[in-house]
């Protein structure tokens, strides 16, 4: 896929993402929510959470397989990675060359959400 492809994708998806909130920000504010798409709603959340450690385990695992291979450190690897993507694409603008480069979500201070409980449905 091309650079402008993906940010082209991550562009829809962030907005997809915005939707969502806003739509269950909606949803939770009046406190009328149908329960039942609040707790679907939680049930996503946890979900892509969930996917989301497992996916960034598996790529640190890559990387730090990769560069014990390699006999580097994993940050140099992926300094060397994103180096490598900037030779093969011929980027010479340093916006897009920022925005190439590979950070963890320590480097951008990610923070992982705390798994989100299903409320309990009050009794009527």
């Amino acid at each position: 896929m091309s650079d402008l492809s993906l940010c082209r994708l991550l562009a829809e998806a962030e907005e997809r993402v915005a939707a969502k909130t806003k739509k269950l920000e909606a949803l939770t504010s009046h406190g009328k929510a149908d329960p039942r798409a609040l707790e679907n709603a939680v049930r996503k959340f946890n979900f892509y959470r969930t996917a989301w450690i497992e996916r960034r385990a598996q790529c640190m695992d890559v990387v730090d397989s990769i560069s014990e291979a390699m006999g580097k450190k994993p940050k140099d690897f992926m300094v060397s990675l994103s180096l490598i993507w900037l030779l093969l694409f011929h980027c010479v603008n340093l916006r897009v060359q920022r925005e190439l480069g590979m950070e963890t979500d320590q480097d951008v201070n990610a923070v992982v959400p705390p798994v989100m409980k299903i409320p309990a449905h009050p009794k009527k």
